[in-house]
């Protein structure tokens, strides 16, 4: 009986450890993929950014076009 007992809790010893070692690899995992949404997040809101500055200067120079058809002299 006693040599039963001594496995049985050498097992569980060993189920705790590896139970631990695992909850740690979850822990880490979890902090890289929060890093991960954040730098997502950031270059989402950086091409937001690019996006609408390159469709500000788009309808600029499409407004430059229409100015300057509007403008063609008469001989055209």
């Amino acid at each position: 009986m006693s040599e039963k007992m001594v496995d049985l809790e050498t097992r569980l010893m060993e189920l705790e450890r590896q139970h631990q070692e695992l909850s740690d690899v979850v822990a880490d995992q979890w902090k890289i993929i929060d890093a991960l949404r954040g730098s997502l997040s950031q270059h989402k809101d950086r091409i937001g950014v690019l996006e609408a500055a390159q469709g500000a200067k788009k309808s600029e120079a499409a407004s430059s076009i229409d100015e300057a058809r509007e403008n063609i002299p008469p001989h055209y």
